[in-house]
């Protein structure tokens, strides 16, 4: 009986030793890794290797590695334990970082090739026919890209490619009256820059740049309003007759015509009494004009060939045309 009761004080010591210790031993919690935090919401770099910029970070655990991924793009290094990014291309990408603690960041990064945005030209003056709209180009020189480009007066068109070739388009209001207008050029990183146009109504029929064109081809033909008045389908007979002072050029097909009829010979220069007479398909426009009067004047007489412009104004628009024929019969 002494030894049964002995045994059980001894285990009940032992467990209440044990109680005790469970109750009294300190509690050990372990520090948390710190997260990964990136000082910029988006980083903005600009092209080329003496612009890199550096990616700072705020929180971490150290021994930071990055890499892009797009390196056409940019491309990240470590520089004296400083994460350093080159701009390499136009665009947006991503910067993964990652530290000692496993810890990852991926970071937005815009690439960008200047901080100006130019044009060709800032300013620039066109004349239109009168009743006609011109259109004028220009270029942009330095952008980012993305380019919009907005017009103040809805007179006034605009319209501009990726590639950064704006186009221009716009008329008078009438015949003594120009046109102005202000266009206003952003690009990606919201840059800006402005060009005025002047439109001008004239009555020339032709610019210089458009004279030198239809110079530079010989070959026989008859226009009116940017529209060849020869049916490559048909026989025409081509006319080249003069009859007393006046002469005639054209051609005519049964009952068909396009015929230019003016007096003052064929030397260079303007011409009097000239008229059109015209009855003619053009695809499946019909064009009839008789005895139009018209302005016509031989621009070049080489003594083989003829080249003459003519115009005429109708209900406030200006049409306009050329030829080019044999000089003798």
């Amino acid at each position: 009986m002494k030894m049964i009761n002995k045994i059980i004080f001894s285990v009940a010591m032992i467990l209440c030793f044990v109680g005790c210790s469970s109750d009294n031993e300190p509690e050990v919690s372990l520090p948390a890794s710190p997260e990964l935090v990136i000082g910029e919401e988006v980083l903005m770099v600009k092209i080329g290797e003496e612009n890199k910029a550096e990616l700072k970070v705020l929180q971490g655990g150290g021994d930071y590695n990055a890499f892009s991924a797009n390196e056409n793009i940019a491309k990240a290094e470590i520089i004296n334990e400083k994460i350093m990014i080159e701009g390499i291309g136009m665009g947006k990408t991503y910067i993964i970082v990652s530290d000692k603690n496993s810890y990852y960041v991926k970071q937005p990064v815009s690439v960008y090739l200047t901080d100006v945005l130019e044009l060709d030209k800032t300013e620039v003056e066109a004349k239109s026919p009168v009743g006609r709209p011109v259109t004028v180009t220009v270029e942009v020189t330095k952008g980012n890209g993305g380019y919009r480009a907005v017009s103040d007066n809805d007179k006034v068109s605009v319209s501009i490619t990726q590639a950064g070739t704006i186009t221009v388009t716009g008329q008078p209001d009438d015949a003594e009256t120009e046109t102005t207008a202000t266009i206003t050029v952003t690009d990606n990183l919201d840059l800006t820059a402005t060009l005025k146009v002047r439109i001008i109504p004239t009555t020339n029929p032709y610019t210089d740049v458009e004279l030198e064109k239809i110079l530079s081809d010989s070959s026989r033909r008859y226009y009116l309003d940017e529209k060849n008045q020869v049916n490559p389908d048909w026989s025409v007979n081509f006319r080249n007759t003069q009859e007393n002072e006046r002469i005639t050029y054209g051609w005519d097909y049964y009952s068909y015509n396009f015929l230019l009829t003016f007096t003052g010979g064929k030397t260079e220069g303007k011409k009097t009494d000239a008229s059109l007479s015209c009855y003619n398909y053009v695809g499946w426009d019909f064009v009839t004009y008789e005895n139009q009067a018209i302005n016509l004047e031989i621009i070049k007489n080489d003594g083989t060939h003829i080249w003459g412009v003519y115009s005429f104004t109708k209900d406030g628009t200006l049409y306009r045309g050329y030829f080019c024929d044999t000089t003798n019969p």
